[in-house]
């Protein structure tokens, strides 16, 4: 596929918008094939995220969750495969697909990437019921980061930390992390500590707001 905001038909069109406007979202937002440094990510882009948030939230609401009755059963396992869960990983593919087309220009991988893993976890979302998993919460004094009325404050909250999260991870990835100065090591430490514990808080958000609706 050429145009790098077609994926593949996961059989809901309700998850298909939500994956178009994500990536719209990253073009606009145009990362730089040079990921930004730790103050830059913890300071400037999340200000930049936070600015555009609701525009990005704003644009979910114009579609809505189809509700499916095999989603409301109480009899089906679930374990960690929750829709708080799947998001999460949701939005890291998307991010991954983002960034093979767009930073490394590798467009038949992240056709592949799309064809074989994002279409699974979708398959996966369409037919999620209610779970009552929280192994994504940390033991930490640490908490309170996140907010969400609903799942699309939820799914987008999500989804800006990660790219948060991920910028970071890619600076590390090119860098030697045994002459990295102490302080700007530990800029990091304190960053990823405050980010984790932030995604984990908006996974199970996403998974108790996406239920609100149905109650």
């Amino acid at each position: 596929m050429e145009n790098p905001q077609e994926t593949p038909n996961p059989g809901d069109g309700y998850f298909l918008n939500v994956h178009r406007l994500s990536i719209e979202f990253l073009d606009k937002l145009a990362l730089p094939k040079e990921p930004y440094p730790i103050d830059v990510i913890s300071n400037e882009l999340r200000l930049k995220l936070e600015d555009r948030k609701d525009v990005f939230t704003s644009s979910l609401r114009d579609y809505s969750p189809l509700r499916v009755e095999a989603r409301l059963r109480d009899d089906v396992p679930v374990g960690m495969n929750t829709v708080g869960m799947l998001a999460d990983r949701w939005t890291i593919l998307i991010l991954k697909e983002w960034c093979l087309r767009n930073k490394l220009g590798k467009t038949e991988a992240a056709t592949e990437l799309v064809e074989k893993q994002t279409t699974e976890i979708l398959a996966a979302l369409r037919v999620a019921v209610p779970g009552n998993s929280s192994l994504n919460s940390k033991l930490t004094h640490l908490g309170g980061y996140s907010k969400a009325d609903n799942w699309e404050e939820a799914f987008a909250g999500l989804f800006t930390i990660n790219i948060l999260l991920w910028e970071s991870q890619e600076t590390l990835y090119q860098r030697d992390l045994e002459v990295l100065p102490g302080e700007e090591l530990r800029k990091y430490i304190q960053f990823f500590s405050r980010g984790n514990v932030e995604r984990n808080e908006y996974i199970e958000l996403c998974e108790s707001r996406y239920w609100t609706a149905y109650e």
